[in-house]
């Protein structure tokens, strides 16, 4: 079994963490004693800083719940399927060939892009071109671009792509010899492994569940475009029973295609809500061996335990920084409480719902991570929203990383709509 993280602090006590007590399979989850000390935050706001900056470090050690481990999840006799190199060759591009929807699609292109990056190239310059067969046959299949390697037909999935490890920013030269940065925004602009923790074709404790739900997933962007703002090309999203994706209405038909679009432009551009990103903080997740995971979690500025970011925290923002820095509304994810009594399946992308942990070549089955503190913000299927962190530089934004925000410290926040131009 693999460890637990904990905060990243000098200290490591025991409320660092919720320890669900093991449980024979017949019992229900309501019926496990729950073992866990946990200080409930005032909810008076703290006071304003002269100086407030995104994601400094507290000065005070909070306590606070940070994973939660899933009752019974049962373990296969077996290890789990790690992909490799050879999962990129003819067999799968065989099994690609037989698919002709967006949601097995999108579900094998998860599989594919997590072992994709995992390799190392010998040309890094060539990873759009490599992954091409690929996206060729998806494309062909079940319809729509790609764009930057993301599919146009489910964007809203493939922009929620999250590090598996450190990442470096890709490079390349332009005609003049001028390095040129990949665009931030699509995992294909950085070198190193990235997964997608939030996917909703690759949770079978929602697919599985007997409860029907009419959606499993709510974008909040009513029309992304690709491409500078003079001659922008609309993104085709698809919408179907089977991906089960609620969008905003939209009444305007979309534009007809041009012969000339350039589908690798490295511009995006939406309007969203966004919130400032000032006075939140991180407190990074780690092993007791000192192991740190691609996962920290949000405190708002009343201490709160709000959300989580999905990546190091030593990658992100530091005080005095260029910026501003925002997080932007993307979406939302239904939450289903995990089935007790399911067997880890054997691909390595399959996760839990909630936040999953990435654990070196796949998610932790049986172990989450706690979105928000439930003694402070209320519980419920729609309750989290998927956001993006960024940060603006001469009218244009960057990526800086996915994550999840509970609602109410959201709306706290007094969210705005703006247009957000992604490079």
């Amino acid at each position: 079994m693999s460890e637990i993280p904990i905060h990243s602090k000098s200290l490591t006590p025991s409320w660092a963490l919720q320890y669900y007590r093991k449980q024979k399979r017949s019992l229900s989850p309501s019926s496990s004693d729950l073992s866990e000390h946990v200080d409930v935050e005032d909810d008076t706001p703290k006071e304003t800083k002269s100086e407030p900056s995104y994601l400094t470090r507290p000065t005070a050690q909070p306590r606070r719940r940070s994973i939660q481990r899933i009752i019974n999840k049962i373990k296969p006799s077996s290890s789990a399927e790690t992909l490799l190199e050879d999962d990129l060759h003819l067999s799968w591009q065989s099994d690609i060939e037989k698919i002709h929807d967006w949601y097995t699609g999108f579900d094998r292109y998860n599989q594919l892009v997590t072992a994709y990056t995992r390799q190392k190239l010998s040309y890094p310059s060539d990873v759009l071109s490599a992954f091409s067969l690929i996206t060729n046959i998806l494309s062909r299949n079940c319809g729509g671009h790609f764009v930057n390697g993301l599919p146009e037909a489910v964007l809203d999935f493939a922009l929620l792509w999250a590090p598996a490890g450190p990442l470096i920013r890709r490079t390349t030269k332009d005609g003049s010899g001028k390095t040129v940065e990949w665009p931030s925004w699509s995992w294909a602009g950085w070198k190193g492994q990235v997964n997608f923790p939030f996917d909703p074709t690759n949770c079978p404790d929602l697919l599985d569940s007997s409860e029907d739900a009419e959606c499993w997933f709510k974008s909040e962007i009513r029309q992304f475009q690709l491409g500078q703002h003079t001659t922008p090309y609309t993104i085709r999203r698809r919408d179907n029973s089977q991906l089960r994706i609620q969008y905003p209405p939209f009444p305007q038909p979309l534009p007809d295609s041009s012969p000339d679009i350039d589908y690798n432009s490295d511009t995006l551009q939406f309007w969203a809500y966004t919130i400032p990103a000032t006075g939140f903080t991180t407190e990074q997740l780690e092993y007791p061996s000192g192991k740190k995971i691609p996962s920290s979690q949000l405190i708002n500025n009343r201490d709160q335990h709000c959300g989580v970011i999905m990546d190091y925290e030593k990658n992100f923002p530091k005080p005095n920084q260029t910026g501003p820095y925002e997080l932007v509304l993307l979406s939302r994810s239904l939450y289903r409480k995990p089935k007790f009594d399911s067997e880890r399946p054997t691909k390595p992308t399959i996760h839990p719902p909630g936040t999953p942990i990435w654990d070196d070549t796949q998610f932790v089955w049986d172990q989450e991570v706690a979105d928000f503190d439930e003694h402070i913000f209320e519980q419920g299927p729609w309750k989290v929203l998927n956001v993006l962190l960024i940060k603006w530089t001469d009218g244009f934004s960057e990526r800086v990383a996915i994550g999840r925000i509970h609602e109410d410290a959201w709306a706290r926040a007094r969210p705005k709509r703006k247009q957000i131009v992604l490079r």
